[in-house]
């Protein structure tokens, strides 16, 4: 596991209810992405992401990268439950280990890339542990193609592959998180 940085006072930083709005998925579930679920012998497993920054005051306080991750991964988990099936821990971990090392980058779910090698990377995982919810996802294709496509990539501004900026609702165009503007809350790009 990598080495989490301190918090920079520049960048977005988003606190749990704040990244539930943002992202429409629930504290449990993106906590649970970050730090691990409890199980019942009181131990917890390694998180399915890395987050960017330490943790405040024992609070869970999430940056740019995380809040793009949980949204990617909300949205590929929203899918599934369209479509009337869930999507296992073991999945979603195996599909961000392998997308960690294939892409060579701790936060694969912002990476750019991930929108276009996304369905080898999570086939490469379903056949790397042989997750039966993982292997519906890449051979139904309907949750991976629904992300991936122009859904979540249209609404993220990358400069040199890196994201920049992210419009959180198609529906108001013109509202973007930048972490480098407003402590990274939603602004008007316009008008600031």
């Amino acid at each position: 596991m990598s080495t989490v940085k301190p918090i920079p006072a520049s960048l977005g930083i988003y606190s749990v209810p704040d990244a539930a709005r943002i992202t429409r998925v629930t504290r449990s579930q993106f906590r649970g992405w970050l730090q691990g679920y409890p199980q019942k012998a009181g131990k917890r497993p390694e998180p399915i992401l890395h987050g960017q920054y330490d943790l405040r005051d024992g609070e869970l306080a999430l940056g740019f990268l995380d809040l793009l991750e949980v949204a990617f991964l909300g949205r590929i988990s929203q899918a599934v439950e369209r479509q009337g099936r869930s999507l296992s821990w073991k999945a979603l971990r195996a599909a961000a280990v392998t997308a960690r090392r294939v892409l060579h980058n701790e936060h694969p779910f912002a990476a750019k890339r991930i929108h276009t090698d996304g369905h080898a990377i999570f086939l490469e995982a379903q056949k790397e542990t042989g997750d039966s919810a993982l292997y519906d996802l890449v051979s139904d294709k309907f949750a991976i193609l629904d992300v991936l496509a122009a859904s979540f990539i249209a609404t993220i501004e990358y400069e040199d592959d890196e994201p920049r900026r992210w419009m959180p609702d198609d529906r108001f165009t013109r509202i973007r998180l930048d972490p480098h503007r407003a402590f990274g809350r939603p602004i008007e790009i316009r008008s600031g």
